[in-house]
């Protein structure tokens, strides 16, 4: 009962990793566009946010274009990184499934060979039952 536990603790494991990937990649996602965006509004206290990424978009200087292009290739190098970290995943899960139907398949070969051996055993401990002569209570003296 206990190794049943076990074994739906270890299936359920990869399931629980593959179903939170996707909110780990929108969480990376948020976050980073979400500093993007914060440093790139920063202009100054005194102007709105309205005005200032309004002023920022139409004079983006060279070096803050670079900073803006170099941010965007950084998001998508990550979105990249965690799209094969998901298929190598889902890679491993396709072969610990494989394992596991292997060796599911030798259990049941094993469980097969030791019902045959037990019901040779039963055979032989009723032959031997029936071979065997009466003893006698009373000796003679």
């Amino acid at each position: 009962m206990n190794n049943t536990l076990n074994n739906n603790r270890d299936e359920d494991e990869p399931t629980r990793s593959r179903r939170m990937l996707p909110w780990l990649l929108i969480l990376v996602v948020v976050v980073i566009g979400g500093a993007f965006i914060w440093a790139s509004n920063r202009t100054g206290k005194d102007s709105s946010p309205v005005a200032a990424s309004q002023s920022s978009n139409a004079q983006q200087s060279p070096a803050s274009q670079d900073e803006t292009k170099q941010a965007l290739a950084t998001l998508q190098q990550a979105v990249n990184d965690l799209k094969s970290a998901r298929q190598h995943d889902a890679d491993q899960i396709a072969d610990l499934q494989r394992q596991l139907s292997s060796e599911e398949g030798e259990r049941k070969l094993l469980s097969d060979q030791v019902n045959a051996l037990s019901g040779r055993v039963d055979g032989l401990e009723k032959a031997r039952a029936e071979v065997r002569p009466p003893t006698n209570r009373h000796r003679r003296r």
